[in-house]
């Protein structure tokens, strides 16, 4: 298939604003494979890796990593599961307040229970 000449064009000017970076500027950490949603457009029902969390020495080794290497680096807790399954016991804001103790990750992004929980959240800590 060849593409029209518009259209490669638009493309060698997207590439051309690409850079390489010492370190990823995203990095996408999949905290839980667990999912309790079934969104329409997810395919995770189908999913046939086994379901499990991260183990926390690990999810503390990869906070550090970035801290140390890339303390810009935008850190996205997120990935096949819903990161809020780990709000049970606590869990999730224990891993987030280790993350804020380290001079790591500008920002954390997830789902959209994300965005409208953490606020909540928020106030409830203050």
């Amino acid at each position: 298939m060849t593409l029209p000449l518009a259209d490669q064009e638009r493309l060698a000017a997207i590439e051309g604003r690409r850079r390489d970076y010492a370190f990823p500027p995203q990095l996408v950490v999949e905290n839980t494979s667990y999912c309790n949603l079934r969104c329409v457009h997810c395919c995770h029902k189908e999913m046939v890796r086994p379901r499990r969390h991260m183990e926390r020495g690990l999810g503390n080794k990869i906070v550090e990593e970035v801290g140390r290497e890339s303390p810009e680096c935008e850190l996205w807790p997120a990935f096949y599961g819903e990161t809020l399954i780990l709000g049970r016991n606590r869990e999730l804001w224990s891993r987030l307040d280790y993350a804020a103790s380290t001079p790591t990750a500008r920002s954390w992004i997830a789902g959209t229970t994300w965005r409208r929980s953490w606020p909540r959240r928020s106030a409830a800590l203050s």
